[in-house]
């Protein structure tokens, strides 16, 4: 179905302020609209947002986690330079880890695996253990959805 960009402008916008109002997280899915959106949001005053299945310029993700938002890293992080740089570009203290399945990327669906293996790449990019990438990550994605601690 085709719907015309002003609608979705004006349906996005109404989402914006719904965020900002009851002080929610946006999950933001921008496919080439990434510099707008995040103008908007910024000016908005939205609080949380993470850019999803981020596939925006690399250099853009400064922007987006000086904002204080997240980026979120991808299976496609195994193969796609721009998404690795991109990450390499974000602290990770402001990377999530996408979950989507099964969502077909490249020449296979993702899997719930696949979290692992994209943590793994995050780590390798970052430079650190895997499990410190993981708790980081993990840390990220409580604070993200206001979620407590586990107590584990």
């Amino acid at each position: 179905m085709k719907v015309r960009k002003s609608l979705q402008r004006e349906v996005f916008g109404r989402i914006v302020y719904l965020s900002v109002r009851y002080e929610k997280a946006l999950i933001l899915h921008c496919r080439y609209s990434h510099n707008r959106v995040l103008d908007l949001i910024r000016e908005a005053g939205v609080r949380e947002a993470v850019s999803h299945w981020y596939s925006g310029p690399p250099d853009l993700v400064r922007e987006i986690v000086s904002a204080g938002y997240y980026v979120s890293a991808t299976p496609s992080l195994l193969r796609s330079p721009p998404h690795q740089e991109g990450i390499r570009q974000a602290p990770i203290e402001r990377i999530l880890v996408e979950t989507d399945c099964p969502v077909i990327h490249g020449d296979r669906k993702s899997r719930p695996s696949d979290v692992i293996t994209t943590v793994e790449e995050v780590a390798r990019i970052k430079g650190i253990p895997p499990a410190e990438a993981a708790d980081v990550i993990f840390q990220n994605t409580l604070a993200f959805y206001e979620l407590p601690p586990l107590g584990w």
